[in-house]
Order: C-alpha cells, then structure tokens, then sequence
C-alpha cells in the first residue's frame, strides 16, 4: 500500500537508504558470487520475496533481516563481503542484511522506491 499522504512520503524520504549504496551493497554480494556487477537495480513487485529487486539481484529469497540461500559457501561469501552474520534457518542458510539493505527492503515494501516496481501482468495476458 502506497503512503497515503505526499507529505509522510516526502518527509520519509531523508531516511530512505539511497539506491546507489544498495546497489554498492548487491554488488559486492554479486562479487563474491562470481556474477557481473549491476548497473542500476532491477525492477520488482512489493511484498514478494522472490521478485522484489535484491532477490532478483542476489538470487536468493528476500525477507526483511536477510536474503536466504541454499548453499553454505554462497552465505559465507556474502556474509564475508558485508561483514554480518549468517545462520541456518528452515534448511537455508540465512544472511543478514547490513543496515542500508534491510531499511530497504522494509521502505521497498512499502511502495517507497516507485520507479523500482513493476505493474503485475494479469494472467489473461501472460498466457
């Protein structure tokens, strides 16, 4: 859900993590990951762990203290690049975001980033 009003959004917008630093942050993950460095974040869908833009970017399942992995090396790399902590959880191992990631997530979710959601496709026309 959108903020309701323009002036809890704009007044919000100081505390907002810049994109730059998030995506300073997905890149040192792509990094130790072994993929190419991103440009600029991708496009995603509030509220989704698997299609909101740093799941995307990090392969991995997004909440709102981490990004989980299957493997335990790629959650030691990226635990390693970005200095937390890491711990298995549900038969993944989960990663800790560093503070600008996890305000992000949180802000994302809550329509802050417009520019960096896409519409949903109604399933009529994906088919």
């Amino acid at each position: 859900m959108p903020y309701r009003s323009p002036i809890v959004f704009w007044l919000l917008r100081w505390l907002r993590p810049r994109e730059r630093a998030v995506l300073r942050q997905v890149n040192l993950a792509r990094r130790a990951l072994g993929k190419p460095p991103l440009e600029r974040l991708p496009t995603g869908q509030p509220g989704q762990m698997r299609r909101c833009p740093l799941a995307q970017a990090l392969d991995g399942l997004v909440g709102r203290c981490g990004v989980a992995y299957a493997s335990h090396d790629t959650a030691r790399r990226v635990a390693r690049v970005w200095g937390t902590a890491y711990e298995p959880r549900a038969g993944r191992y989960l990663v800790y975001f560093p503070p600008e990631l996890a305000r992000f997530v949180q802000d994302y979710d809550l329509h802050a980033f417009p520019r960096l959601a896409m519409r949903p496709t109604s399933p009529l026309i994906a088919a």
